[in-house]
């Protein structure tokens, strides 16, 4: 074996052991439970931040109204929408609440939250964003586990990928959920996170920790909410969205794609403590993998390619089975995985450029910092 093909087997090494790192940040993956028989949905509030949400709001407001419970009450914070988001959500049958003018320091989405939950009656208060949907036993579910355990109870909507553009999603998705820390190997409370799309809360604990106003200038808001409640003693609960929650993102092309992505994605990967590594590690030795793939079948020695097609067909089955937990997406997704990878770090690259150099990225006709 002459020297490149020495230190290509040595990298095969070090990628085999990286492809380990993948299952220790992304293993257990734990559902819902079936939903406990009896459970009423009077003591709920759901409450829905939105701004120009016409499209989106009915079906999210149709498959509350299909469940197998119904809420006590359906709150839809309309945040200064330039659309019939309003009058579509009363159509759909929910209270409207107008949001008034946000105080200086306050991101768009969590004044809505804190202007929703302060007109709220229920005893839960449930926050979804308008471009969720439910499944008919999702509500159920979710309310089951509240009233079971103490704590706040977050989940990841099932990605519902319909277009080939929106499988570049997938790591983004995939690193929302392990940045989370429930679905490691050895999952933490201490390093828990809430996802931004579902919180459920009891009024109490939501109060208690002084509630949306807490984390006011976060676009990331549940995210560093989490820190919050822990401090206070509120227990977290992380599970996965499927069969409960599903979401489509943006479904209107490339441009919401890149921007939605590159407005918060660089400040939470900041607050990952072990696992920002431990995922970079992992990325490291699947694109590495791929990068000698590529370099053994253009220029030799044709002797490592079996060893590296097998470390690469590694990979791919991991990714797929990771993929699967978080969306509907395709074996292909996982078969060119090193297009999403590098999707996804291009996408870091700019949004921490972005929040170095101070600039905006315009969103819903304001601008926000990543």
């Amino acid at each position: 074996m002459n020297f490149f093909g020495a230190e290509i087997s040595l990298s095969m090494v070090l990628h085999g052991l990286l492809w380990f790192v993948g299952w220790l940040v992304f293993c257990r993956v734990r559902k819902l439970p079936v939903a406990r028989p009896g459970v009423e949905g009077r003591r709920l509030s759901v409450i829905i931040p939105a701004r120009d949400e016409e499209e989106n709001i009915v079906p999210l407001l149709d498959s509350l109204r299909k469940g197998t419970i119904l809420p006590g009450e359906v709150i839809v914070a309309d945040d200064h929408s330039s659309d019939r988001t309003a009058d579509r959500a009363r159509s759909g049958g929910a209270r409207v609440v107008a949001c008034r003018e946000a105080p200086a320091g306050w991101q768009g989405k969590t004044w809505a939250c804190a202007e929703g939950a302060r007109d709220a009656q229920g005893e839960f208060l449930l926050f979804l964003d308008a471009d969720t949907r439910l499944e008919k036993e999702g509500l159920a579910k979710l309310l089951s586990r509240g009233e079971s355990a103490d704590g706040a109870l977050s989940l990841p909507p099932y990605h519902d990928v319909q277009k080939p553009y929106e499988s570049l999603s997938a790591f983004f998705n995939l690193v929302q959920m392990i940045s989370s820390g429930a679905f490691t190997i050895f999952p933490s409370v201490s390093m828990k996170r809430l996802f931004g799309p579902c919180l459920l809360i009891r009024r109490s604990d939501y109060d208690r920790v002084g509630g949306h106003s807490a984390v006011k200038d976060k676009i990331l808001e549940h995210f560093f909410l989490s820190e919050i409640l822990l401090r206070e003693g509120v227990p977290l609960g992380i599970a996965s969205g499927e069969g409960v929650l599903r979401y489509r993102m943006y479904p209107n092309g490339w441009g919401d794609l890149v921007k939605g992505w590159s407005k918060a994605f660089a400040g939470g990967a900041a607050g990952t403590s072990w696992l920002l590594p431990a995922v970079i590690a992992w990325f490291t030795g699947a694109l590495g993998t791929a990068r000698h793939l590529l370099s053994v079948g253009v220029v030799g020695p044709s002797s490592l390619m079996p060893v590296l097609v097998v470390f690469y067909g590694l990979y791919v089955v991991q990714i797929h089975w990771m993929l699967r937990r978080a969306g509907r997406f395709g074996f292909f997704t996982a078969l060119f995985y090193p297009v999403g990878m590098a999707f996804f770090v291009g996408i870091i690259v700019y949004s921490t450029a972005l929040k170095v150099f101070g600039r905006q990225v315009s969103w819903k006709g304001r601008k926000t910092s990543s």
